[in-house]
């Protein structure tokens, strides 16, 4: 049983942001109120000197998210042995097809801290590349949604004689989010698909793309997405290498099933709440296949569940027993890489 006793205030390495700003946003604002509702503080600086759990969630603090280094954590536990540090891991480098410079630096911060919190089986097997040593330094764990926001009350079911609506959302306008199959889609709209599918693109779009036929909203969060979603009655993801996707997780929680790109952890996430296909060539059968058995597949999104509060648990229930382990290596060479990726992202962002 989980010793709420021991924990009482940890430190958290993200900045929450007002407002849609990605799943790792929300993780932190869904886990912030649930440790809060067990009586446990939380803080988003290492100035105190009683903290009994840093948790990072990310290498890379110069993003707008980032708050918390893993140098700053390394120092902070040196003064306080007592103290537990924690990284969660929501991304690789094939996310957003970059060189491997992050997965390297994974590995390497890994032995550096006490536990490594990967949110998908898949992204756990993928970066440690089975690695005995690093496996036993690090576990899975899933995302999971607000079910007293995301939910199927009020959902849109689909009456079979109107334009199936296709839907869905992504923060990022990176290409890897399934613009191959989005702009594919789009096309299909004013052919084979004119009068009988409706789509929406809820989120940032990418730079000079000219959609003629999808419905685009900017991005949403909350209620307000939730109740967006459930106006319609299928959602679609085509994203590449997905590490822990929430968004499917709000779908099929406002009972949309899912037709999707099996990468990366979707097929983990989704289960039987989905039909994938592969790629342009079978798209259109698969698509017409979930519309043919839309009532089957709309009976599997119902049956399936991802709470937040679940996922919140798991992380209380990892903080509340791990103790911060002795001899770790120093931090000190992960600033070469940690300098590569800076410099590769600064760089990036001066093309943008």
């Amino acid at each position: 049983m989980t010793n709420f006793i021991k924990l009482k205030k940890i430190a958290l390495g993200l900045n929450i942001q007002p407002g849609p700003f990605g799943g790792g946003n929300q993780f932190a604002r869904e886990l912030s109120a649930y440790l809060q509702s067990k009586n446990i503080q939380i803080t988003n600086s290492l100035a105190d000197p009683d903290i009994d759990s840093i948790l990072l969630t990310s290498l890379k603090p110069w993003t707008k998210s980032g708050h918390l280094s893993l140098a700053a954590a390394r120092r902070y536990q040196l003064k306080h042995p007592q103290t537990s540090i924690i990284l969660r891991v929501n991304e690789c480098d094939e996310r957003k097809k970059q060189k491997p410079f992050l997965n390297h630096l994974i590995r390497q911060a890994i032995p550096c801290v006490d536990h490594t919190v990967f949110v998908s089986q898949w992204l756990h097997q993928h970066i440690t590349e089975k690695n005995p040593r690093l496996l036993k330094l690090s576990s899975a764990i899933p995302n999971g949604v607000n079910t007293n926001i995301f939910n199927p009350s009020n959902s849109s079911a689909w009456d079979k004689k109107s334009p199936l609506k296709l839907v869905t959302h992504h923060w990022s306008a990176n290409w890897h989010k399934g613009w191959d199959i989005y702009s594919y889609l789009d096309q299909l709209l004013s052919g084979a698909l004119k009068n009988k599918i409706e789509f929406t693109f809820i989120g940032n779009l990418p730079k000079n793309l000219n959609l003629k036929n999808t419905h685009h909203i900017k991005p949403l969060a909350g209620l307000a997405l939730a109740q967006q979603l459930k106006q319609h009655h299928v959602y679609i993801t085509a994203s590449l290498f997905e590490p822990g996707p929430m968004h499917v997780l709000e779908a099929i929680a406002c009972g949309l099933p899912v037709l999707y790109r099996p990468s990366g952890s979707l097929t983990e996430y989704i289960g039987s709440a989905g039909l994938a296909f592969s790629s342009k060539a079978d798209f259109l059968p698969a698509l017409k296949k979930i519309t043919a058995e839309y009532t089957s597949w709309q009976k599997n999104a119902a049956a399936h569940s991802a709470s937040s509060n679940d996922t919140a648990q798991a992380y209380l229930d990892l903080l509340a027993n791990l103790t911060p382990r002795s001899h770790k290596p120093g931090y000190l060479s992960l600033l070469p890489l940690t300098a590569i990726i800076f410099l590769r992202d600064y760089l990036a962002a001066q093309k943008t």
